[in-house]
């Protein structure tokens, strides 16, 4: 059977390593752009039946990876396809929470 739980030795090691890539660039007055993936976020329904269904949240997105990559960041830069028929791409600007 597949193990799909780490334990914390199997995991730690990995994200202390990847903190240390984003933080690297800020002790040599640098810049580091990163691109990430976000994957949306589904909510766990059940019917009149008693049946679980997920349901996908319009709109809701978390990382997809490593989920403490807004605390290293300044500023974060999302994209997202348009739609409705136009080209191009919508850009969102925010700051980390």
């Amino acid at each position: 059977m597949l193990n799909l739980r780490l334990i914390f030795i199997e995991y730690a090691l990995p994200n202390a390593d990847m903190r240390g890539v984003f933080l690297a660039p800020k002790n040599y007055n640098k810049n580091l752009i990163i691109v990430h993936h976000r994957k949306q976020v589904y909510e766990d329904k059940w019917d009149s039946a008693g049946n679980k269904k997920s349901i996908a949240l319009p709109g809701v997105f978390k990382w997809d990876g490593h989920k403490e990559l807004d605390r290293f960041m300044d500023l974060i830069c999302a994209t997202k396809k348009i739609s409705n028929g136009a080209e191009g791409k919508e850009i969102t600007l925010r700051l980390p929470e």
